[in-house]
């Protein structure tokens, strides 16, 4: 099944928010993971999560070469709509 950025983009940061404890609807998908207070533990852990819900092997390494929601969300769209 595709899933659209804006789906993925969702789902990331309900993820954070829970994960960070925050009921903080605005979260800024442009700002670097660490700017909103997601460390490389949070990252690996969140890598894992991802394919778990997914579906899909993720290389925590995606996230330090695509830093933001967006980037992020961006490319993992483009993985998953190509598996389809």
């Amino acid at each position: 099944m595709g899933y659209s950025q804006a789906e993925i983009e969702d789902w990331i940061k309900k993820y954070i928010q829970s994960v960070l404890e925050t009921n903080s609807t605005a979260l800024p998908v442009d700002c670097e993971w660490t700017d909103l207070g997601v460390d490389s533990v949070e990252l690996v852990i969140m890598a894992g999560v991802i394919e778990d819900d997914f579906d899909i092997a993720v290389d925590p390494h995606l996230l330090v070469d695509y830093p933001t929601i967006r980037d992020f969300s961006r490319h993992l769209a483009t993985m998953l709509n190509r598996r389809t």
